[in-house]
C-alpha cells in the first residue's frame, strides 16, 4: 500500500513499499509542487459555483453544504493523484535499470 493512514486523513505516503522495501518518504511531493494542481482546481470550482448560481439561484445555505464537501473531496483526490503520479515518475526509471 502506497498511502499511510485512512481515507479521511491528509494524504501521506507510506515510509516504505511493502513489496520491495524501497523508501518512499524521500519521494514525497509537497508544498509548491502541488500548487499547479490545487490552484486551477479551486478556480474551476469557484467558477462552477458562480455558474450554478447564475443558472438556478439556489438558497444561500445550499452553497456551503454542496460546495464545501465537493471542494474538500476534489482537492483531496487531486492531491493524492498528483502525489502518486510524482512517485511513479520518480520511481519508475529506477525500476527499469
Amino acid at each position: 500500500m502506497v498511502w499511510a493512514g485512512r481515507v479521511w486523513e491528509p494524504p501521506k505516503l507510506a515510509d516504505h513499499c511493502r513489496t520491495c522495501g524501497e523508501a518512499l518518504a524521500v519521494h514525497e511531493a509537497s508544498g509548491r509542487a502541488l500548487y499547479p494542481v490545487v490552484i486551477p482546481l479551486l478556480a474551476l470550482l469557484v467558477f462552477s459555483a458562480l455558474r450554478v448560481d447564475d443558472i438556478w439561484r439556489l438558497p444561500l445555505w445550499v452553497y456551503p453544504v454542496v460546495w464545501g464537501p465537493a471542494s474538500a473531496l476534489l482537492v483531496g483526490l487531486a492531491v493524492r493523484a498528483t502525489r502518486a503520479a510524482v512517485l511513479a515518475a520518480r520511481v519508475a526509471p529506477r525500476g527499469q535499470r
